[in-house]
């Protein structure tokens, strides 16, 4: 009998945790640090065709291996009640390993993101400004203040961010707009709203006109991710279209699927964790180079809470005279 009790007692616990039903509400408290370790490895086979030198074809085959890993901390430095928010994220490292076509000479790179200090500008999931972080005397009041260059007009200022960076930055900001509004019951579906999906795929690329996405969601229930309790979402996404100019452009479909971990009372993802097959069709008008096949890609987050930061907004915390408390 007391075996039985017992028993029963552990499943009590343990049964209503694994069904809870969760709002999930992506809290943005100004001052709150997190320390990021995330990566993308792509890696294709993809059928050539290039010209001879006698007017004929050669056909071939080239593997496409490119991985990225970075590692930083992101501090929301700025948040507004209408989804506004101001990150700057500090690099320790972002590099670049890629196996050039045909498939022999392996590289690795520092990133224009490596060593660097950036502020990144939000709305919602939208980006809509990343920048090199200024030094603190040469903003005025604002951490939203316009950077002034070093010495002044004429003077240079910090190396750009490379376009190419911008597009890897902070793809798990991207995903809080798939939160679904209200109470979530284990076993719900969700569908997601198709921008949402595209601009998380094709980052800058995207263009409603040019990109077939969509994506679904369920919730699983609760699990336990270095001591914080966490909601774990099942995540599908597709996406497929061009991307680049005419003159070097190139299909792109994809379908990562996986999961996300994300912090009930911290409002934050903690890890994600997407895999899914990709095809890649690229031609160049230059080379009459044309190249197409299958592969994979792999995307990999985990974030840890450094420091939880201030309870509220700021332009929260006021009364109804509109005095800050």
């Amino acid at each position: 009998m007391r075996r039985l009790a017992a028993a029963a007692a552990v499943l009590a616990l343990a049964l209503p945790a694994a069904a809870q039903s969760v709002t999930l509400v992506h809290k943005t408290p100004v001052g709150q640090v997190l320390a990021v370790e995330e990566s993308t490895l792509l890696d294709a086979e993809l059928d050539v065709q290039l010209p001879d030198g006698f007017g004929g074809r050669t056909k071939g085959k080239w593997r496409l291996l490119e991985q990225k890993t970075r590692t930083f901390t992101q501090k929301i430095v700025e948040s507004t009640a209408d989804g506004n928010r101001t990150l700057e994220l500090s690099f320790d490292s972002a590099v670049k390993e890629t196996l050039k076509p045909p498939g022999k000479d392996k590289t690795r790179v520092n990133t224009s993101l490596h060593r660097r200090r950036v502020w990144v500008g939000f709305l919602n999931d939208s980006i809509f400004r990343i920048e090199p972080t200024p030094p603190d005397s040469l903003t005025q009041g604002s951490a939203l203040a316009t950077p002034v260059a070093p010495g002044g007009l004429g003077a240079l200022g910090p190396p750009p961010i490379a376009d190419d960076d911008k597009g890897d930055i902070l793809f798990a900001e991207k995903l809080y707009s798939t939160f679904p509004k209200g109470e979530v019951k284990p076993g719900q579906v969700w569908v997601l709203d198709p921008d949402v999906v595209g601009r998380a795929i094709f980052s800058f690329a995207y263009n409603p006109a040019q990109h077939a996405v969509e994506g679904k969601c369920q919730y699983k229930g609760i699990v336990t991710v270095d001591g914080r309790k966490c909601a774990r979402i099942v995540m599908q996404l597709k996406g497929g279209g061009q991307i680049g100019d005419l003159t070097q452009a190139f299909q792109l479909e994809m379908a990562p699927e996986g999961f996300l971990h994300v912090a009930v009372d911290d409002g934050c993802i903690l890890a994600y964790d997407l895999v899914g097959p990709v095809r890649i069709s690229a031609g160049q008008a230059a080379t009459q180079i044309v190249a197409s096949g299958p592969g994979r890609n792999t995307m990999h987050y985990k974030a840890k809470m450094k420091e939880k930061g201030a309870e509220k907004p700021a332009e929260e915390k006021k009364d109804a005279g509109g005095a800050a408390k």
